[in-house]
Parts: C-alpha cells; structure tokens; sequence
C-alpha cells in the first residue's frame, strides 16, 4: 500500500468514527426524550427526595460510539503498520550505502607525524692514506720500482722519471692497442716490457726518445739493450718534444734469453757522463 491510499484509509476510518460518535450523541438525547414522555409499566422507587433517578441509557449509547470510533482507529493503524513491516526489497527503493573513499576522499592525516628516536652515528671506517712513491732522488742510488729521479737533460732540460709498468714476460699482443700486429722473440728468448712516465719539470723543452739508451741486467751481471725494432713497433706514438709541465709515457721492449733472472732496469741521457744514468731494482 502507498502513501496516499494509507491517507484516503485513515480519513474514512476517521470520518466514520466522527459519524459514529455523533449518532450515539443524538441516538442518545432522543431515547432519553422518549423514555421521558411515555409512561413506565411500573413505578420506579422513589428517592428520598422524592424525585425519579435519571436513565444512563443515553450516556452509555454515547460512549459506546466513542469507544467504536477508537477501535477503528487503533485497527487501521496496526494494519498500516503491519503492511509497512511486511514490504519486501522488492517494492523498498534501493539506496546505496554512502561510501566517501570511493570518491577519492581519503582520511585525514594527523597534523603531528611521530619521528623514530635518531640512531646513534657510526664513525665510518678509517683506511690508511695510500702510500705514495718515494720522493725523486738525485741520480747514482738505486731506486724501488716505485721510485723516481730527478735527471738532467741537454741545454738545461730537466726532466723526472719513474717507471709505471712492468712486464715480465711481456705478451706478443699490446694490451694498449690489441689491433697492432703481435710481436713474436727469438726461438728461447722472452719478451719484457718497461713503461716509464717523463715529465718535464724544468723550464726547457726536449725531446721524449728517453728509451735510446736503456738495459737490463741479469744477476750474473749481463746486460740487454732495448730491441731497436720491437720497441718501435709497440710505440703508441713517435718521439715529440716535451714542453715544461707536461708529461708523456714511452714503451722500451727488450728480448731477453728465457731462464735469466733480471736484477736492474738501466737508462741514460748521456752514457759515460756522470749523473746521468739511473738503475731500478726490479726484484
């Protein structure tokens, strides 16, 4: 049942209990004018006022309606209320249920965002400084392998070497340049390879060619001179000139007998000319 016969019911129930009520009100006077006008059978008692009691027929009629009009009113009400309690999903309107994330509405944050308790700093690990190279030394000491020196040039050149590289045995192929073709020694000999860094350090330019003049020496004493052909066909780069606080690297290739045992590496700018020549230990 909808809403608007639920109304037209209660208005006729309603209506109907109003109807009720006022025919008992008037039901009610006329029998009692009638009860007055005509004359009773047998005599009613008389009172000690000597008048007849009033007739509670009329008054009851009157609240017999009224009670019938409330009847009627209760009945319809818990048939209203009935049929509501017995409605079935089926006539009920759907609503769905209000759901604020499904629109992208999100919680609030607190304002106050709790902090973990800082940790305590751990002193990072302390690694020994690298060690460094000897300082250069005048010429005419054996140096390490590390070691550099300090030697004098033509007209005033000065220049500084060490050596960064040995090989021993060297490989036929340039690890600097695998494409260069592969230089094979002499049936029972070996290959060793000496790199060694010069800088100018001084205020004249020379020239790089420090690798004329360079040996090896085994512990029996003899010496190898570089492989003139060798050490050109491993050279990066010909000899150039070298301007002050500059530096470049030059390659010297020697062809050694397979069991000799090297000792020292040799180089000179001037063979025979004191402060000129320089040993490295190699072993």
């Amino acid at each position: 049942m909808n809403k608007r016969s639920r109304w037209i019911v209660i208005a006729v129930v309603a209506a109907a209990a109003a109807g009720g009520a006022v025919w008992g009100v008037r039901h009610g006077r006329a029998t009692a004018g009638r009860e007055a006008a005509e004359p009773l059978e047998l005599p009613a008692p008389a009172t000690a006022t000597g008048r007849k009691p009033p007739s509670t027929r009329g008054p009851l009629i009157v609240v017999a309606g009224v009670v019938a009009a409330v009847l009627g009113v209760t009945g319809v009400a818990v048939h209203l209320h009935g049929s509501s309690d017995g409605l079935t999903d089926a006539t009920m309107p759907y609503v769905p249920a209000f759901d604020p994330y499904a629109y992208g509405v999100t919680p609030a944050q607190p304002a106050w965002t709790p902090t973990a308790a800082p940790t305590p700093m751990t002193p990072p690990p302390t690694t020994p400084p690298p060690t460094s190279p000897p300082a250069p030394v005048p010429v005419g000491r054996v140096l390490p392998p590390d070691g550099s020196v300090i030697m004098p040039g033509d007209a005033g050149a000065e220049m500084t070497l060490s050596l960064v590289r040995i090989l021993n045995p060297a490989s036929p192929v340039d690890p600097d340049n695998p494409s260069a073709p592969a230089l094979e020694p002499r049936l029972g000999y070996r290959l060793v390879s000496v790199t060694v860094r010069v800088e100018n350090t001084g205020g004249v330019p020379f020239l790089t060619d420090v690798e004329r003049h360079t040996w090896l020496v085994d512990k029996a004493g003899k010496a190898y001179p570089r492989n003139v052909e060798l050490t050109e066909a491993r050279q990066l780069h010909p000899a150039t000139r070298l301007d002050p606080a500059s530096w470049t690297g030059r390659e010297v290739v020697f062809e050694v007998e397979g069991g000799a045992e090297l000792t020292r590496f040799r180089l000179s700018t001037h063979p025979g000319a004191p402060g000129q020549t320089q040993d490295w230990r190699l072993s």
